[in-house]
């Protein structure tokens, strides 16, 4: 499939090999796949470019998306950044607070404050960032039932989180019986 309304990019930068500076100047590559597969090789180097990523985040400090990026590679050496958390959360884009959200589920377990974190999102205006919010209860609830009550600050909201909320009373139940 090629999208006809753009040019065909052609040009794949050096990933494998390439110095850590030059891999972390990629991570604000504008293709997704270019900057998964220099998340993969920073992972690959090892705990080497943990160093020279704090000054480079430092570096980006207006950029969301190499805070994001910078807090993805934390999180694949099992680093938890909850001051760069808040940053991303605090972002002019819903894309970025949404993904801070997603972040801080993945992260519940290492996070003194996830519920605190949730409740101050739950108040994001945005649809999206709410849904999050969501998802992240129905995922943690089971071990971390305190996070039931991030839902209690939930105003009047979009049809679509008022469904995902109406859908976790269901819970991990059959709602037709025995699945098949």
């Amino acid at each position: 499939v090629v999208n006809t309304a753009k040019p065909v990019v052609k040009e794949w930068p050096l990933i494998r090999g390439a110095k850590t500076s030059a891999l972390l100047e990629l991570l604000t590559h504008p293709q997704d796949i270019v900057r998964k597969h220099v998340r993969l090789e920073l992972r690959r180097q090892g705990t080497g470019v943990l160093g020279a990523r704090e000054s480079w985040v430092e570096s980006h400090a207006g950029d969301d998306q190499a805070l994001l990026e910078a807090i993805f590679v934390a999180e694949s050496f099992g680093e938890v950044r909850p001051a760069w958390l808040t940053r991303l959360m605090q972002a002019k884009s819903f894309h970025h607070r949404a993904a801070a959200v997603r972040m801080s589920r993945y992260q519940a377990d290492r996070l003194p404050d996830v519920v605190t974190r949730l409740q101050a999102m739950i108040l994001d205006m945005h649809p999206r960032v709410q849904m999050e919010v969501v998802d992240a209860v129905a995922h943690l609830r089971p071990r971390m039932p305190a996070v039931e009550h991030v839902l209690h600050g939930l105003g009047d909201t979009a049809p679509d989180v008022k469904r995902m909320v109406a859908d976790l009373k269901y819970g991990t139940k059959s709602v037709r019986g025995r699945s098949v």
